[in-house]
């Protein structure tokens, strides 16, 4: 595929993802459940837990782009610190 950039150092291509999306949909729907739910948990603050940017927390929950692999594990272990209340 050729690079969609002027410069020539390539490019991801437009609306291909980088990582598997299976599965992917319910573990955002529960991280937005959570954060409706419990009080005084942000975006930011999550962010902060997980060692990501604010804005990759927005990409995730607005679908504009998928956790890795690696995130995924770790957004599933602050999914069940928080739906447990520890």
């Amino acid at each position: 595929m050729e690079s969609q950039r002027k410069d020539g150092r390539g490019h991801w291509p437009q609306g291909k993802r980088r990582h598997e999306t299976k599965g992917i949909k319910k573990l955002i729907s529960q991280v937005r459940s959570i954060l409706r739910r419990r009080k005084g948990t942000t975006k930011k603050g999550m962010a902060r837990e997980i060692g990501v940017d604010p804005h990759t927390i927005r990409r995730w929950l607005s679908g504009e782009d998928v956790p890795s692999e690696y995130n995924r594990r770790i957004l599933t272990d602050w999914v069940v610190k928080n739906r447990t209340g520890s």
